[in-house]
């Protein structure tokens, strides 16, 4: 799942409640196992007692309210979206 940290529709906090019901769902810890920086970017990582990783979270710096286009044409290539985050 990933969240611009700017969208203006739909707000950043909504994010917070998705995770906390993918949470409770998958049965995993209130706190992620690991956090990543991707430049300004964060990626917060949930794994299993396995060490599977079973959620994952981006909060896309700066980023508006993004909506997928297309998301793979036929021949299997990622198609446009209305906003690039590059990452």
């Amino acid at each position: 799942m990933g969240h611009g940290s700017a969208d203006n529709v739909v707000r950043p906090t909504n994010a917070d409640h998705i995770v906390r019901q993918w949470l409770d769902v998958q049965t995993l810890p209130g706190r992620p196992k690991g956090d990543e920086q991707i430049g300004p970017h964060t990626r917060h990582i949930w794994k299993d007692a396995n060490g599977e990783t079973r959620l994952e979270v981006y909060s896309i710096a700066g980023m508006a309210h993004g909506v997928p286009l297309a998301t793979v044409n036929g021949s299997g290539i990622t198609g446009p979206f209305f906003l690039e985050a590059r990452i």
